[in-house]
Protein backbone atom coordinates (compact mmCIF):
# COMPACT_ATOMS: atom_id res chain seq x y z
CA UNK A 1 0.00 0.00 0.00
CA UNK A 2 1.51 3.16 -0.82
CA UNK A 3 0.31 6.54 1.27
CA UNK A 4 0.74 9.85 -0.32
CA UNK A 5 1.76 12.69 2.22
CA UNK A 6 4.02 15.93 1.96
CA UNK A 7 7.58 15.77 1.57
CA UNK A 8 9.98 16.29 4.04
CA UNK A 9 12.16 19.58 4.16
CA UNK A 10 15.57 18.20 4.30
CA UNK A 11 14.92 15.57 1.47
CA UNK A 12 11.97 16.67 -1.01
CA UNK A 13 12.59 14.86 -3.82
CA UNK A 14 12.54 11.18 -1.63
CA UNK A 15 9.90 8.68 -0.50
CA UNK A 16 9.88 7.05 2.92
CA UNK A 17 9.83 3.45 3.58
CA UNK A 18 8.58 1.81 7.11
CA UNK A 19 8.05 -1.55 8.33
CA UNK A 20 6.04 -3.13 11.03
CA UNK A 21 6.50 -7.08 12.13
CA UNK A 22 3.72 -8.77 14.39
CA UNK A 23 4.34 -12.06 15.95
CA UNK A 24 1.23 -13.72 15.64
CA UNK A 25 0.19 -15.82 18.89
CA UNK A 26 -0.83 -18.56 16.57
CA UNK A 27 2.79 -19.63 16.13
CA UNK A 28 3.78 -19.53 19.80
CA UNK A 29 1.54 -18.97 22.93
CA UNK A 30 4.54 -16.99 24.27
CA UNK A 31 3.41 -14.14 21.70
CA UNK A 32 0.26 -12.13 22.51
CA UNK A 33 -2.07 -10.59 20.23
CA UNK A 34 -2.33 -6.77 20.62
CA UNK A 35 0.67 -4.38 20.49
CA UNK A 36 3.64 -5.17 18.99
CA UNK A 37 6.42 -6.06 21.31
CA UNK A 38 9.99 -4.73 21.91
CA UNK A 39 11.44 -8.08 20.05
CA UNK A 40 8.87 -7.35 16.77
CA UNK A 41 9.66 -3.20 17.07
CA UNK A 42 13.56 -4.04 17.07
CA UNK A 43 13.00 -6.63 14.28
CA UNK A 44 10.87 -4.15 11.92
CA UNK A 45 13.54 -1.01 12.58
CA UNK A 46 16.51 -4.13 11.91
CA UNK A 47 14.94 -4.77 8.55
CA UNK A 48 14.45 -0.98 8.08
CA UNK A 49 18.06 -0.25 8.40
CA UNK A 50 19.39 -3.45 6.44
CA UNK A 51 17.25 -2.10 3.44
CA UNK A 52 18.19 1.59 3.74
CA UNK A 53 21.32 1.28 4.30
CA UNK A 54 21.62 -1.62 1.55
CA UNK A 55 19.89 1.20 -1.07
CA UNK A 56 17.88 -2.12 -2.30
CA UNK A 57 15.43 0.76 -2.10
CA UNK A 58 14.78 3.60 -4.61
CA UNK A 59 13.94 5.90 -2.42
CA UNK A 60 13.92 9.03 -5.38
CA UNK A 61 11.23 6.55 -7.40
CA UNK A 62 8.48 6.96 -4.56
CA UNK A 63 8.32 11.18 -5.06
CA UNK A 64 4.95 12.20 -6.76
CA UNK A 65 5.82 15.34 -7.11
CA UNK A 66 9.35 16.85 -6.85
CA UNK A 67 9.37 19.11 -3.63
CA UNK A 68 5.93 18.77 -3.06
CA UNK A 69 4.24 14.88 -2.51
CA UNK A 70 6.41 11.80 -1.88
CA UNK A 71 5.02 7.75 -0.95
CA UNK A 72 4.95 6.46 1.30
CA UNK A 73 5.48 2.42 1.02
Amino acid sequence: MLYVFACSVDRPNEGSIRFNAEFSPMASPAFEAGRPGVDAVELARLIERGLRGSGAVDTEALCVLAGRKVGLK
